[in-house]
């Protein structure tokens, strides 16, 4: 990759239940710095719910302080979390709990604070309780997962994407 330029890499953010694959995870974030990039990790969840949400915010937070002290340039607190409430509703009011998370997690770490939102949420960004109705509060950035053409092959999609 560092022949090819790609100079910025972000690590599988893992299931914050799966300690084998947060480890896994930690040993590649470690490597990566090592060699010069530009790091980009965090932990996420598939099965986030109202009756979990607090044992995943600790759950960040203590990955955020592992995070800060190992270097990490960008730590993001979730990806697609948003995704839950809109699909099939058992995360209630998700774009405030991501923005108090970024709260509870910025004091844990000063490198750039992002969060990864769900392609489908598009629709939802503008929808009231939306991103666009509220600030991003602490975060330094608001990315964004683009799924290309399930036709395309990656090297189609990634020509695509260059041009």
């Amino acid at each position: 990759m560092w022949a090819m330029g790609i100079r910025k890499i972000r690590i599988a953010l893992s299931d914050y239940e799966y300690t084998a694959g947060i480890n896994a995870g930690k040993l590649l974030v470690q490597d990566a710095i090592a060699r010069g990039f530009y790091v980009i990790w965090g932990v996420a969840s598939p099965r986030l719910d109202d009756g979990n949400w607090e044992l995943y915010v600790q759950a960040v937070i203590a990955a955020a302080e592992w995070a800060e002290a190992n270097g990490v340039h960008e730590f993001q607190t979730g990806n697609e979390i948003e995704y839950r409430e809109t699909v099939n509703g058992v995360l209630s009011d998700s774009v405030d709990k991501i923005l108090d998370l970024g709260r509870r997690v910025r004091p844990k770490f000063s490198g750039v604070l992002s969060y990864a939102m769900a392609q489908s949420s598009m629709e939802y960004v503008g929808a009231p309780g939306g991103w666009i109705s509220k600030s991003m509060g602490v975060y330094d950035k608001l990315a964004y997962n683009a799924y290309g053409d399930n036709n395309l092959t990656q090297a189609q999609a990634f020509d695509q994407w260059k041009a």
